[in-house]
């Protein structure tokens, strides 16, 4: 039977080639085989922090969606992270005491930021060009008198 205290089913990209995954394969599970513990230190939207203290090699799942958006750090390193369990996000997090940080920064918002400020760039020049040439009126006879 599975059980998700004791086992983990890890979603992986098919050209990922996961060599971290062998040193899960022989280690006993059981009631007594804890890996250690994982202390919540900040949640708000966005941003989760943990303090991990793992007495061996584990992976870390926390009750989250895999969201694309969400990018993670081990000691301030970049990690990848996996989807667990079919609907969790999990990582691999090395033996020691570590800090873990969840952000999410999905690339809509940057994409979104960027798009905003090209407008908003092309919108300011429109109005001051257009300015520009309402500045200079010219009179009837200026028109008549230079051809124009």
């Amino acid at each position: 039977l599975f059980d998700p205290a004791t086992r983990a089913l890890v979603d992986m990209p098919s050209d990922h080639t996961p060599p971290w995954y062998r040193q899960f394969l022989r280690q006993p599970a059981g009631p007594d085989s804890s890996p250690g513990s994982a202390t919540l230190t900040y949640f708000q939207p966005g941003q989760i922090d943990l303090t991990v203290e793992a007495l061996r090699p584990a992976i870390l799942i926390l009750s989250e969606n895999p969201d694309l958006g969400w990018q993670a750090t081990i000691d301030c390193q970049p990690t990848a992270w996996y989807r667990v369990n079919f609907n969790r996000r999990g990582l691999v997090v090395p033996a020691g005491q570590h800090q873990v940080r969840f952000l999410h920064r999905p690339l809509s918002i940057k994409r979104g930021a960027v798009i905003s400020s090209i407008t908003a760039l092309i919108l300011t020049l429109m109005i001051c060009l257009n300015g520009r040439m309402t500045l200079r009126p010219r009179s009837l006879d200026q028109l008549t008198a230079g051809g124009a």
